[in-house]
């Protein structure tokens, strides 16, 4: 456990310019974004007669009668006051909804870059340690390929993850708090209307588990990016992308079917039974999940791409 423990510190300080300061520095941005546009530029935006505010995926209408093609003038910050003081006086069950979907539109960023980060560190992984030789060294010291290579799955799938989550965390901390600020000009009650149906907590579980779902349903894909950076000798990106593209061209030629590429399409998006954007995830949700064969056939070959890249680290050198 100790060596293992090594290897993950290994990873992690290696490659901590993407695994920490990347979504760090965009949630940073984010909040200092928000926070200048709400309170110290106060941006302006332009309202027609007929206006549609769309604020993390609901549409409100709001129309305002005014005569010939006049335009109002508002800030973001009295559009957002505006919007608390609708969501105030209206039921508990809509006031969750619409909290939740602004924390989600406010996470995204860092959701977004997650994938980004996880994806080119595995496609660099065991492909750039053959490109600057240091794989000599490595495979002169007493730590195993599957040991090596496991601890670059789990910096990926894990730590990963958990950074992402404090960051997203702390994203949504400071957009509440300037949420709460708006609500206190707005007259509303701050904890009934912001903190209460944000439902911190149960949010934050939510999309801890909403991560563990996706590494799970989205295995074959990790699998072969991992298998493509242990065999390519160079630019394994093409190999990455040209592979399964040529294949399904090959599929739709021969056979006329498009079975291997609604396979990939399907394990490139959520999975169909969670939505990252629903206010919950019930038990009953990850027990269809976990039944599902596409799942397990998926899990399966995720499995033998991991054997390959086992072996074919085991059998390589430095060229």
């Amino acid at each position: 456990m100790s060596q293992f423990t090594t290897l993950l510190k290994r990873e992690f300080w290696e490659h901590r310019s993407i695994f920490l300061f990347v979504p760090v520095a965009i949630s940073v941005f984010l909040v200092l974004m928000m926070a200048l546009s709400l309170f110290v530029v106060n941006m302006e935006v332009r309202e027609d007669a007929n206006m549609t505010i769309s604020i993390g995926g609901d549409r409100h209408e709001t129309r305002v009668e005014l005569e010939d093609d006049t335009q109002v003038i508002r800030s973001m910050r009295d559009i957002y006051i505006a919007k608390i003081r609708e969501i105030a006086a209206s039921d508990r069950e809509y006031r969750v909804a619409q909290i939740n979907r602004f924390l989600i539109a406010v996470s995204g960023p860092v959701k977004i870059v997650l994938m980004f980060v996880i994806f080119f560190y595995l496609l660099g992984s065991l492909y750039e340690e053959r490109k600057n030789r240091s794989i000599l060294f490595w495979k002169s010291m007493p730590v195993s390929d599957f040991s090596a290579i496991c601890s670059k799955l789990t910096s990926a799938l894990v730590v990963a993850p958990l950074i992402a989550l404090a960051c997203i965390a702390f994203t949504e901390i400071c957009a509440l708090l300037m949420a709460s600020v708006l609500a206190a000009m707005a007259d509303t009650e701050i904890w009934a209307v912001i903190w209460s149906p944000a439902n911190l907590f149960s949010h934050w579980g939510f999309l801890a588990a909403f991560f563990a779902m996706q590494v799970i349903w989205s295995w074959p894909l990790f699998g072969w990016i991992l298998f493509v950076s242990a065999f390519s000798r160079a630019i394994p990106l093409m190999w990455v992308v040209g592979v399964p593209i040529a294949v399904f061209i090959a599929e739709k030629i021969l056979f006329s079917v498009g079975w291997f590429g609604e396979f990939v399409a399907r394990h490139m998006k959520p999975y169909g039974g969670l939505s990252v954007s629903a206010a919950n995830m019930d038990a009953l949700q990850i027990v269809d999940m976990l039944s599902d064969v596409d799942l397990w056939v998926g899990v399966l070959i995720g499995i033998l791409f991991l054997y390959g890249a086992i072996w074919k680290r085991g059998s390589s050198d430095a060229t």
